[in-house]
């Protein structure tokens, strides 16, 4: 059989690919379109300007790129031969045409398509060498353990949507890529995506759903008949666009714990907004019960005074 050999858990924001400097910028350019900027600040505590000094930001962002580079070295290290990344959709290849709340891709190759750089902010210009490149590339997919689990977890009770090619002209998301790019560079590997809708409404799976998701997909990984070292990653979350520190650190203190009440209990409305990422993780820790967090971070990425930002989490399990 398969056998789950490393997981990792990481945020994909375009904060952690922009440098240190631009994370002021992005928060001028983008955080008056997703959140109420006058009333978050008239809740905003005074702590909170400290931490989006110039200094501060730039020790968060060092201290990020150590960790993306200690998940790079741990995924290296346990040589998976597939990586099923856990990731969400943001209208990159499901649309108004299909919005799937589950989705698993069955083909043999997947691309990676450059995007439109006129048509993005600044802030987004300069961190999108972090998620797409100039060129179109093709990424192996396992299409046989893709199908495989398919099969698997609609026998216990999931409806997944399959799809063996991308819709022409659409590119694999960045939640996908960014594992590519970021933390898989340094080894050939073949990927398979699962998406879990985070974000666009009716069919957004509850905190509970998607564990149980992630534990039929172990289940099914353990039945294959192949030999495959597997790596688990997700890829995403934490808060946003509004930073909630108790929520991301009683996550992390959940995941460290294999606390499976704590994790299926996060109530939906505390799954909103950027925050629906959270899923990935969940998604993440029901495929990876049987191994053992060895490395969890944080760091709170405020990039304002009215505490917009990113919680930044990195979890590695072996």
């Amino acid at each position: 059989m398969s056998t789950i050999v490393v997981g990792i858990a990481s945020s994909h924001t375009p904060q952690l690919s922009m440098g240190a400097e631009m994370w002021s910028v992005h928060s001028s350019l983008v955080d008056h379109m997703v959140v109420d900027v006058e009333a978050r600040r008239a809740v905003a505590p005074d702590w909170i300007a400290a931490e989006v000094q110039a200094d501060r930001i730039a020790e968060k962002d060092a201290e990020c790129q150590q960790h993306i580079r200690d998940l790079s070295t741990a995924l290296r290290d346990a040589r998976p031969d597939v990586v099923v990344v856990f990731g969400d959709d943001h209208r990159e290849v499901f649309q108004e045409d299909c919005s799937p709340a589950l989705a698993i891709f069955c083909g043999e190759e997947v691309w990676d398509l450059p995007s439109d750089l006129s048509s993005m902010l600044e802030s987004q210009r300069v961190s999108e060498w972090a998620y797409h490149g100039a060129e179109p590339v093709s990424y192996p997919t396992a299409g046989g353990l893709a199908t495989h689990i398919a099969r698997e977890i609609t026998a216990s009770g999931f409806d997944p949507t399959t799809m063996s090619e991308l819709p022409g002209g659409r590119s694999l998301g960045h939640a996908f890529t960014f594992v590519k790019r970021r933390l898989g560079t340094e080894f050939e590997w073949t990927m398979l995506p699962i998406w879990i809708n985070a974000f666009y409404e009716p069919n957004k799976l509850s905190a509970r759903r998607c564990f149980e998701v992630g534990q039929a997909v172990r289940k099914a990984i353990e039945s294959w008949p192949g030999d495959e070292r597997v790596a688990i990653v997700a890829s995403g979350g934490l808060s946003h666009f509004v930073v909630d520190e108790e929520l991301d650190r009683t996550l992390m203190q959940a995941f460290e714990d294999d606390d499976e009440a704590t994790i299926c209990g996060v109530p939906d409305q505390m799954l909103e907004s950027g925050s629906g990422e959270i899923r990935m993780w969940i998604g993440a820790a029901g495929a990876l019960q049987s191994l053992s967090v060895s490395k969890a971070s944080y760091v709170p990425g405020y990039r304002s005074e009215v505490a917009t930002g990113v919680g930044l989490g990195f979890v590695v399990w072996t």
